[in-house]
């Protein structure tokens, strides 16, 4: 009977439909440590609450990005790649926000969170999945996790590890299984739930039970019956300021503590304190002011906020994304994710380093200070000035090196010292010009050649890259087309033979080509035009609006983009055809439509980028030699190397008028090593002659006789060498 009666009372101290579980339960009550992951996720209240959800609401914010791996350091930020894309709307239901909220909160909860991929590569949809309903799978010898078991209302299926991402916190106990800050302070949380629920039914309730009283009765049974029968039925927080009856003879000995007499309000406090503190989660964070805290208290506290809850777990995520997400898509070799700095700078602690290391003494002056705050610069405001007693501690060794770097932020003002800097550049300016001019001067045309292609390429390499990147965005928006059609053809039963233009419509992808890559060939229009009107000192500036000029690019990339389409068209039949013949099923199919897209856009795109490039660039030097009115020819050059092919090397030094063609289409191009090769694809007005060609145009200047003339007594060049020599004597 005591055994029954004992499980009821286990069953009243901690029922079913109570307002909260405890996570330890009771150890009075016999019961174990219950921090199972369905019971860690109902107790996302009260103060777990609060820390989940500002962790989570603060990391969602956190802007991640997708970048490309460049040897030469300046790594490129792709914001249309596939994987980021995928982040910001990972399905129909949620978005990019509220998704990773919810990761957060479930690694905050459970130390682990679960996203479920629909394809194990290139995936198109991502899942959260409740940690409760999942389940890790073991190999034979449970070792080593082989999959996943998700349980829903209908039943249980079981996903691979390639198609779960799996996040979690390190856990010391299990190696495959996270653990998270809830489940190490369980105890605490139990405590401040106990406090909360007790006070609660305080007023619910509005009497207490909690009492020592004396009976009548003698014998230990009866003693034993009536404690376990009042236990049932007001022992409790669920029971708490109930009234209580009592047998005739019994009578109140003693009140037990009240929540004034426990301290309830302090307890609440401290718990509170202890769970943040747990969670990492400072007071100012979640609006608790406490009396003598300044407002640089409470942004220091947010900083620490910031760089040391936030950030670790920031980054946590980070690591599993270029591990276990990024993988995922075809031709992430290079990429990575990273994400936009989000800790602002510790203003207080260099404004110490800069105390300590200049010993408390002024470093910027009045002007530099008014310069900040938007005043105007007052009389003698540009002085230093520091204490009398101040000495120094050594001198700089001038023979040694030094390298300063300096960095102007927003609209600070500039210190005196580089204003005086600036004063000299401006003269070393005049000077480089001078030089630039005496050297110009003294150099063999072929020098000069190699100058004004070295110039060229530094202009044109940049929109080379721009070029690549929008093909690449044409590939992609493609790419989904043909897949989601071909997905169709699959759900109607399939074909015996399957053609691009089953898949996308030419003509639309012709104009997509054209849409994606004319933003860059008009900058570029822009910049080699102006460049060349500089350089030829014409008196009006580049126009790029003249029609002629228009009306050759946009014909260009409409040649192009028919061009580039074919061939993906070509590279589509071939392979489908070659799939369908070998009876291979629509996921083989769609990884071979995959496989042409990736070669396209790895080695077609650079092909496509650097001819298009280079015409559209020697098009608009043309252009600009024609505005200029000094130009009457123009001359062929190759980049004069090894890689020169046996088409181009005999064209080197060759000149045209400025408004005639190099070679008209169908003319024969004879090669050097007795090869030759027809011109087919419409009149090279300039280079580039074939594929990858890196030729380009100079232009030949149309000189005035009263411009080639010299004085007798004293030629130009000799003003040059006294200028320079002055310029020389005032710099040193």
């Amino acid at each position: 009977m005591f055994k029954k009666l004992r499980k009821q009372i286990a069953k009243a101290l901690n029922p079913e439909d109570a307002s909260w579980s405890s996570i330890t339960n009771r150890a009075s009550a016999g019961l174990s440590r219950n921090t199972s992951v369905a019971n860690l996720m109902d107790h996302n209240k009260n103060w777990v609450y609060v820390c989940v959800d500002k962790i989570a609401d603060t990391t969602a914010g956190i802007n991640f990005r997708i970048r490309r791996y460049n040897k030469a350091g300046d790594d490129e930020i792709l914001v249309d790649h596939k994987a980021g894309l995928l982040l910001d709307k990972p399905n129909a239901y949620m978005t990019g926000r509220d998704f990773s909220y919810l990761l957060v909160a479930y690694l905050e909860l459970t130390g682990n969170a679960y996203i479920l991929k629909d394809n194990p590569k290139n995936p198109t949809k991502l899942l959260p999945i409740p940690p409760q309903n999942i389940s890790i799978v073991m190999d034979a010898a449970g070792i080593e996790p082989v999959g996943y078991k998700i349980t829903g209302k209908n039943g249980a299926i079981t996903k691979t590890i390639d198609e779960i991402i799996h996040l979690k916190y390190p856990n010391p106990s299990s190696p495959f299984k996270g653990a998270g800050t809830l489940e190490h302070i369980a105890e605490w949380v139990d405590v401040d739930n106990a406090a909360t629920e007790w006070n609660r039914i305080f007023f619910e309730n509005g009497s207490s039970p909690s009492i020592f009283f004396e009976t009548n009765e003698t014998t230990q049974e009866g003693l034993e019956l009536a404690k376990l029968g009042y236990a049932m039925r007001n022992s409790g927080t669920e029971n708490a300021h109930k009234a209580a009856f009592l047998p005739k003879d019994v009578k109140v000995a003693n009140q037990g503590a009240n929540p004034r007499d426990m301290e309830f309000s302090e307890a609440d406090n401290r718990f509170r304190d202890k769970i943040l503190s747990a969670f990492g989660v400072p007071k100012s964070v979640v609006g608790i002011s406490e009396i003598g805290t300044s407002r640089a208290d409470a942004e220091a506290k947010n900083y620490v906020f910031l760089a040391f809850t936030i950030k670790p777990k920031v980054e946590r995520m980070l690591a599993a994304l270029n591990e276990y997400y990024l993988p995922s898509f075809t031709g992430a070799e290079n990429l990575y994710f990273d994400y936009e700095e989000f800790v602002p700078e510790n203003d207080e602690l260099d404004l110490r380093k800069r105390q300590v290391a200049l010993g408390g003494q002024s470093y910027q002056s009045i002007n530099e200070v008014r310069a900040e705050i938007g005043l105007p610069p007052i009389t003698n405001g540009d002085a230093v000035y520091g204490s009398f007693a101040t000495i120094p501690i050594g001198t700089p060794d001038k023979t040694a090196k030094s390298v300063e770097t300096v960095e102007h932020k927003g609209n600070k003002a500039i210190p005196k010292r580089i204003k005086d800097f600036k004063k000299k550049d401006d003269a070393l300016d005049n000077l480089a010009e001078k030089l630039t001019l005496a050297v110009t001067k003294s150099m063999t045309p072929e020098q000069l050649d190699e100058v004004v292609h070295k110039q060229f390429i530094t202009r044109v390499t940049p929109f080379e890259k721009q070029f690549v990147d929008a093909v690449i965005r044409h590939d992609n928006q493609v790419k989904e087309e043909v897949l989601a059609n071909l997905d169709t053809i699959k759900n109607v039963g399939g074909k015996t033979n399957i053609q691009a233009k089953d898949l996308f419509n030419a003509a639309k992808v012709e104009e997509l080509f054209i849409g994606l890559t004319i933003p860059v060939i008009q900058d570029l229009l822009q910049t080699e035009g102006t460049a060349q009107a500089e350089r030829l000192n014409t008196s009006e500036p580049f126009n790029p609006n003249n029609a002629d000029i228009q009306k050759r690019l946009t014909q260009m990339l409409k040649l192009t983009g028919q061009s580039y389409t074919e061939t993906t068209s070509k590279l589509l039949n071939n392979t489908l055809a070659e799939g369908v013949g070998a009876g291979e099923s629509m996921a083989k199919l769609a990884a071979r439509v995959a496989d042409v897209f990736e070669l396209t856009s790895k080695y077609r795109a650079e092909t496509v980028a650097r001819t298009t490039v280079f015409s559209a660039a020697n098009a608009s030097a043309r252009e600009a030699y024609k505005q200029s009115g000094v130009v009457s020819e123009v001359k062929w050059h190759t980049a004069e190397d090894e890689m020169v092919c046996e088409y181009c090397g005999p064209m080197n030094g060759t000149t045209v008028g400025i408004d005639e063609t190099f070679f008209d289409e169908g003319e024969i191009v004879n090669g050097s090593n007795g090869n030759s090769m027809q011109v087919n694809f419409g009149d090279i007005i300039d280079p580039p002659l074939h594929a990858n060609c890196r030729c380009f145009t100079n232009a030949v200047v149309t000189r005035k006789d009263n411009e080639n003339t010299q004085s007798e007594e004293k030629s130009s060049d000799d003003d040059d060498v006294e200028f320079l020599e002055a310029m020389l004597n005032e710099l040193q």
